[in-house]
Order: C-alpha cells, then sequence, then structure tokens
C-alpha cells in the first residue's frame, strides 16, 4: 500500500512539473502568423487549436517512468533506513 502512495504522489507532482514546463516551454516558441496589413481587422479574441492527444499521452507516459523510478529508489531507500 505504501508503494502505491509513493507512486501516485510523485506521479502526480512529476505529470504536473512536466505540463507546466512543456507549457511554458510551448508559450515561448509560439509565433503567430499575422498579415500585418490586416491586423487592424482582426478579432480581439484568440481560438487556440485543441490539445494534441499524443503530446498529452507521450508527457504521461514519461512521468510514469519517472515515478517508477523514484518509487523504486524511495522504497530501496527507505528500507537501508530502517535497518
Amino acid at each position: 500500500m505504501q508503494k502505491y502512495l509513493i507512486f501516485s504522489v510523485v506521479f502526480i507532482a512529476v505529470f504536473t512539473m512536466l505540463q507546466l514546463v512543456s507549457g511554458l516551454f510551448l508559450t515561448l516558441l509560439y509565433t503567430p502568423k499575422i498579415s500585418w496589413e490586416k491586423a487592424a481587422t482582426l478579432p480581439s479574441h484568440v481560438e487556440l487549436v485543441g490539445p494534441n492527444p499524443l503530446f498529452s499521452m507521450a508527457v504521461s507516459l514519461i512521468s510514469c517512468g519517472i515515478a517508477a523510478w523514484c518509487t523504486k529508489w524511495l522504497v530501496t531507500r527507505m528500507g537501508r533506513m530502517k535497518k
């Protein structure tokens, strides 16, 4: 039960961190394609394209791998501390 709890907490933390970092990175790299001749007639709202499911799946799988490795590392370290 302890391993599942550790895995869940680490997974949520890593997933959240990766989503934030990738969101910041993608925002920094975004450049809108604007024709400046028509800029005065552009609408004031922005429509963003929906999320790419493959990107979300990749972030989930990377988070799962990191969480599994951290869980294994933490459990072995806790076992050494008890001895």
